[in-house]
């Protein structure tokens, strides 16, 4: 006698895909996110626009930053 179960075998394989294809786009999504959280936001701007970018700091110490679209930084507390 053979028991029948209620999710067949090519049911278990479109759930096991689905889910599957969700963790991959999840992965994904959050690779995108860590590269926008990791590097400062003006960095990104230059690397896409392949200009130097300027950026301000306020506080007790004003500083500017200009990114350079190879990735490098100088720094002027002027």
């Amino acid at each position: 006698m053979v028991k029948e179960y209620w999710i067949t075998n090519s049911r278990f394989k479109f759930i096991a895909m689905l889910l599957f294809l969700m963790w991959v786009g999840f992965m994904v999504f959050l690779y995108l996110k860590a590269e926008e959280i990791s590097k400062n936001p003006c960095a990104i701007c230059a690397e896409k626009m392949g200009e130097e970018v300027s950026c301000y700091t306020q506080g007790l110490t004003p500083l500017e930053m200009v990114f350079y679209p190879n990735g490098s930084i100088t720094f002027d507390d002027g």
